[in-house]
């Protein structure tokens, strides 16, 4: 007997184990997390505005090469801005992330040097052409690539501003884009600098949400799992604790050994079905009753069931009212005493009801908690899946367990 208790307990820490199997692979590396993802999609868009910004840089210094007052100036500082952009692309590239400190300054110092310099490069006429004075579309971007690589408002509203003062200094005393147009076009730099900060810390709340959302599913899941193994280890660590009993009585061997059977049978199916309902067993009442109580023949039980035994119970609920009628029968088994055991079921305006009564010592629920088994088995597994629980004991009178639920009907069946 001890080597059928050693065996079986190795079987149950196996059951217990393959509960966190599915969990742990949702959460393994394959899903990653969002927020690297956001960091990487923020990474590129970064990437490609300033590629484009780049060709306008390009495109517009062969435009207005002729027409620069110095045109070494204005070369060199056309491959100033192509050098750090390539080498901000490169970091960007590789640290597949925006958070680029002390990168965001150097990049919207470049395009606030730019914006100084470029009037002695250029004519004022050519200042409203945005092709050939690339300097204001350059710092548009960076000061919105700094917003994109910050997380503070107060730096992002500094530079912004600063930026737009800047832009109207030089339109209103060196260009000829005059006060009120200088004033509206500084607007944008603010725009796109708040703009981009608020847009960069939604995606990474939004990932980081979904990070938490993502691991709480998986706590869920697994705490699910292990609590769907521990409803099935409940009766068979009973079952194995009294075949490995000397003192079980021989008489009830065979009982015992059946319903082992049976239980194993359950193990391997928990073992090997994926994610949702175990060994679904058949809907109607009657049939769940039979296949529960043949396990239990050593029990003196009357069975009052012809009222309810055509009920149909929805394939959702029947793994868990066969669960919980095995643990209510254990408990009788191992604690009532009983000489009468009276299983009746009814149905009534389309609502099954079984109950199991025992004429045994009972107990105190005040003084006696319910244990894991009725506690969890019963009333908590049943209850969260909006089925009615009832059990009423008292010292000296027996036990009554009473479950209900709403009865299927044919086309409910999948």
């Amino acid at each position: 007997m001890g080597a059928v208790t050693l065996a079986g307990t190795a079987i149950l820490r196996c059951v217990l184990r393959s509960t966190t199997t599915a969990a742990v692979e949702l959460d393994g590396p394959q899903y990653g997390s969002a927020l690297p993802e956001a960091e990487r999609i923020l990474s590129l868009g970064i990437i490609i505005i300033r590629l484009g910004v780049l060709a306008q840089v390009i495109s517009g210094t062969v435009r207005g090469f002729d027409l620069s007052d110095n045109p070494t100036l204005y070369l060199a500082m056309a491959g100033v801005v192509t050098i750090e952009s390539l080498l901000l692309i490169a970091v960007l590239w590789h640290a597949k992330r925006p958070h680029l400190w002390p990168w965001g300054l150097i990049d919207v110092g470049l395009g606030f040097a730019i914006m100084v310099s470029l009037p002695w490069a250029l004519p004022e006429n050519v200042m409203s052409d945005s092709w050939i004075w690339w300097g204001a579309s350059l710092a548009i971007n960076t000061v919105g690539n700094f917003g994109a690589t910050q997380t503070s408002w107060w730096w992002v509203g500094a530079i912004s501003i600063a930026m737009s003062g800047l832009y109207v200094v030089i339109g209103t005393t060196y260009g000829n884009l005059g006060f009120h147009r200088s004033i509206t076009e500084s607007l944008t730099y603010p725009t796109f600098g708040f703009g981009l900060l608020l847009v960069s810390r939604y995606l990474r709340s939004m990932a980081t949400r979904a990070d938490a959302d993502r691991r709480a599913a998986v706590e869920a899941m697994r705490h699910s799992e292990m609590n769907r193994a521990r409803l099935v280890v409940h009766d068979a660590s009973t079952l194995l604790r009294l075949l490995g009993d000397p003192s079980t009585p021989a008489a009830i061997l065979p009982a015992l050994q059946n319903q082992a059977r049976q239980e194993s049978a359950q193990i391997r199916t928990f073992l090997s079905e994926p994610l949702g309902d175990r060994a679904l067993l058949p809907e109607s009442l009657g049939e769940i009753i039979s296949s529960v109580t043949t396990g239990f023949s050593d029990l003196p039980m009357e069975f009052a069931t012809d009222l309810g035994a055509d009920a149909l119970i929805y394939r959702q609920h029947a793994p868990a009212v066969a669960r919980a009628l095995t643990t209510v029968l254990h408990n009788v088994r191992r604690h009532a005493q009983a000489t009468q055991v009276v299983i009746h079921a009814d149905q009534e305006d389309e609502r099954w009801e079984v109950t199991v009564r025992d004429d045994g010592v009972g107990f105190d629920e005040r003084e006696h908690p319910h244990g894991f088994g009725l506690a969890s088995q019963v009333i908590g597994e049943l209850t969260r899946l909006g089925l009615h629980v009832a059990i009423a004991s008292a010292p000296g009178h027996g036990t009554a367990v009473t479950i209900a639920g709403p009865c299927a009907k044919e086309g409910d069946k999948p």
